[in-house]
C-alpha cells in the first residue's frame, strides 16, 4: 500500500497583544505569520476607534483576548498581494469576528 504524502502549504501562527509603548495612543494588535512563506500580516486598532478614550481601548482588550483566545482561527490567504483575511470562530461554528491584516 502506498503511502499518502502530505504537503503543508501553510504554517500559520497568531498573536493578539496590547502596545501601551505610547502611553497616550495604545493599540491592540493582531499578527498573523506563516512560516512556510515567512510572511508576516498585522492589523493595529488604536483609540481613534474607540472614541479616542485610552481607557476604553483598554477595556477593549481585556474583553477581547479570552473570547479570542476561546475561538478558532480561519485565515484565507490573499491573492496578488492583498490583505489576510482572518476569522475566529466560536465553538459551535459560528463567525465571532473577522479582520483584514496588511502585510508586514
Amino acid at each position: 500500500m502506498a503511502s499518502e504524502e502530505k504537503v503543508v502549504l501553510h504554517k500559520w501562527s497568531f498573536n493578539l497583544s496590547y502596545n501601551t509603548d505610547d502611553q497616550s495612543n495604545p493599540k491592540i494588535i493582531f499578527t498573523v505569520s506563516d512560516a512556510i512563506t515567512e510572511k508576516t500580516w498585522v492589523k493595529c486598532i488604536t483609540k481613534a476607534e474607540y472614541g479616542n478614550d485610552v481607557k476604553e481601548i483598554g477595556k477593549a482588550y481585556d474583553k477581547l483576548q479570552p473570547e479570542i483566545d476561546a475561538c478558532s482561527l480561519a485565515c484565507q490567504y490573499p491573492e496578488n498581494g492583498g490583505a489576510l483575511r482572518i476569522q475566529f470562530k466560536n465553538k459551535d461554528g459560528s463567525s465571532y469576528a473577522d479582520y483584514d491584516l496588511d502585510e508586514q
